[in-house]
């Protein structure tokens, strides 16, 4: 029996398409099984967050080799990669991603890990990430550097000595367009319309005090 167990949260992923066996295109060829989720989610305000997941599974000679990239020192039989990607057309930003339903008895505490991608484009680090056995669920957060749209995360990783079940993902979105941004139009540091009215009245003000 395959004892490895994450379980679907539709109501995340209620319009994904799973690709299974398509390659993955930044996580190291996995012999065993690979493939890609797809999402897309309404974060309120006509906000789309919309991107991917890929996986992968290795086992045997493969597993070794990515423990060894790692430097994981458990012994295990079985490694979970994902990496995730915010794609361009959306304006939301991921804090917050999780495999869920996992068998408390089929990873140790310290069996959640991330490493960065090797590729040109380095990624984004989870600023924290472990396993947590009361929510069965192995989660990885992006508070301090937020995945905004165009960016992938580091590499995330499982440890185990059980199989795969299919199963499924969580995702936590943050939006919000009051964020100072570079522009290069010419103009910076315009005040917004309430500031400027608060700005004229106090002229006004001390205009008539002059006089």
């Amino acid at each position: 029996m395959k004892n490895f167990l994450f379980s679907i949260i539709a109501t995340v992923l209620a319009a994904s398409t799973v690709q299974a066996g398509l390659a993955p295109t930044n996580l190291p060829t996995s012999s065993y099984y690979q493939g890609r989720y797809s999402f897309s989610e309404d974060v309120g305000g006509g906000v789309i967050l919309s991107g991917h997941v890929e996986f992968a599974v290795y086992t045997g000679t493969e597993a070794d080799d990515q423990i060894e990239a790692t430097g994981y020192e458990g012994d295990t039989e079985y490694v979970y990669a994902y990496q995730v990607f915010n794609y361009q057309e959306s304006d939301a930003a991921m804090t917050y991603f999780a495999i869920t339903g996992i068998d408390p008895t089929a990873v140790e505490s310290d069996a959640i890990d991330a490493m960065e991608d090797s590729s040109a484009t380095t990624g984004i680090e989870p600023s924290n990430y472990g396993f947590n056995a009361e929510q069965t669920k192995g989660i990885w957060e992006f508070n301090d550097a937020i995945l905004i749209q165009g960016e992938k995360s580091w590499f995330l990783f499982i440890y185990s000595d059980f199989d795969w079940v299919a199963g499924g993902i969580q995702l936590q979105a943050a939006y919000d367009d009051d964020i100072p941004i570079p522009n290069d139009n010419g103009s910076s540091n315009i005040p917004e319309p309430a500031t400027l009215i608060l700005l004229v009245s106090g002229a006004i003000v001390s205009l008539r005090h002059k006089k």
